[in-house]
């Protein structure tokens, strides 16, 4: 779906006017939607038009249904403890081809691992990594897919794209390093965003339905000045457009903690253990409804929409993501 804005202005040198267009594709809203009975019980069986979707009051046309079914729980096998050889080219990995197709996707639980070792001590960098390599190799569900990512300086780097093969995640995750630590409060803070926001955009992808969760690796995170909090709100609209919760496992401040919780996460405390944190974080994405759609309101004023999400079932008891803020035309030139 397109709408196309026009500019005109003056060429000062020519006095002459001067008209160009840019294309504008408008996003795909999709609200993940948990459903169930008055006795807990997953509502399985609704139908598209069994959902009714308002924007800000208004009506609007579901375009994308679908339900995800997640709880294949038994664990696969445990792969053999030594840690694997890095395959040759892991840096260029893509999905393998069997996963290309969304359909493919559908009932498969996405997790992305993110490393910023930017300011983490070399300690923790290692118990971080071995915690990680444990946790694909001992815990990973039937329906888990996870990726991984590296930042440095706020450059991400996809180390190892959506696949089950937990061999080549976990030598993905033992080549994570940390790189040159910044000159300030103020450069640490807003790479760190940047590189959370690109990380999310990676995970808005259309194949990519339905709710994620972004685990991320770092340790402090500094967030000084107005300038960065425009860093944090771009960041946090990203991710929700994204449908991807923030999992920090850090030592967190308010401003993180803050992200992880209107993104739908939550701060998950670095400890001895810390596959147990990774663990609650996957556990929390379930079965769950996918609704669509185009919204009417066309305008990039940075606006909070308010969604509401019914059924004409009576009984049924619904879990959503209420809102989301509008693009802005600053968010389309970033694109």
């Amino acid at each position: 779906m397109k709408w196309r804005l026009i500019f005109a202005g003056f060429l000062l040198a020519t006095g002459s006017l001067c008209q160009f267009s840019i294309d504008v594709n408008t996003d795909l809203v999709t609200v993940t939607v948990t459903a169930s009975d008055m006795n807990g019980q997953p509502a399985e069986d609704l139908k598209a038009n069994d959902f009714r979707v308002t924007e800000d009051g208004k009506p609007q046309q579901v375009a994308i249904f679908l339900y995800r079914k997640l709880d294949i729980d038994e664990p696969l096998a445990e792969i053999p403890a030594a840690r694997p050889t890095s395959p040759e080219g892991v840096r260029t990995q893509t999905v393998s081809a069997r996963w290309t197709q969304p359909d493919n996707l559908v009932h498969r639980r996405l997790l992305a691992m993110v490393f910023d070792f930017s300011t983490m001590a070399i300690p923790a960098q290692a118990h971080a990594r071995q915690s990680a390599i444990d946790f694909i190799r001992k815990d990973l569900k039937p329906a888990d897919l996870a990726t991984v990512m590296a930042t440095t300086g706020g450059k991400l780097e996809i180390l190892q794209n959506f696949t089950d093969d937990r061999a080549a995640l976990a030598a993905a995750v033992s080549k994570v390093r940390g790189g040159d630590q910044p000159d300030s409060d103020i450069l640490s803070a807003h790479g760190k965003l940047i590189a959370i926001e690109d990380a999310c955009r990676q995970l808005s992808a259309p194949r990519l339905v339905g709710n994620k969760a972004l685990l991320y690796f770092s340790d402090r995170f500094p967030l000084p000045g107005l300038y960065i909090q425009t860093a944090w709100t771009n960041t946090a609209n990203r991710c929700i457009r994204a449908n991807t919760a923030i999992y920090p496992i850090t030592e967190a401040n308010d401003s993180l903690s803050k992200l992880a919780a209107i993104t739908g996460g939550s701060v998950l405390r670095p400890r001895s253990d810390m596959t147990a944190s990774m663990e609650s974080a996957r556990d929390k994405i379930g079965n769950h409804y996918v609704v669509g759609y185009y919204s009417t309101n066309l305008r990039p004023d940075g606006a909070y929409r308010k969604v509401n999400v019914e059924t004409i079932h009576g009984g049924t008891l619904l879990h959503y993501r209420h809102g989301y803020f509008a693009d802005t035309y600053l968010w389309f030139f970033r694109r």
